[in-house]
């Protein structure tokens, strides 16, 4: 199973896109601001990291940038 990280606020849209792709074997972590989505990324390890740009406190550029720095 793969795993996936989405960092979103939209919440009905994570709901939706875990549902859809539970039915394809891949395992998804929804975060709803950047620095849940930040501390997941350093916690776990994912196959594919999802960003939204315009997020509550770090915006998806940001949190890609600091990502970037240990990646």
């Amino acid at each position: 199973m793969r795993a996936v990280l989405i960092v979103d606020d939209d919440i009905k849209l994570c709901t939706m896109l875990r549902e859809f792709l539970g039915h394809h074997e891949i395992d998804l972590e929804m975060c709803h601001d950047g620095t849940s989505g930040l501390d997941a990324a350093f916690a776990n390890k994912y196959d594919l990291i999802l960003l939204d740009v315009m997020l509550p406190d770090i915006d998806g550029f940001e949190l890609l940038q600091r990502l970037r720095q240990t990646s």
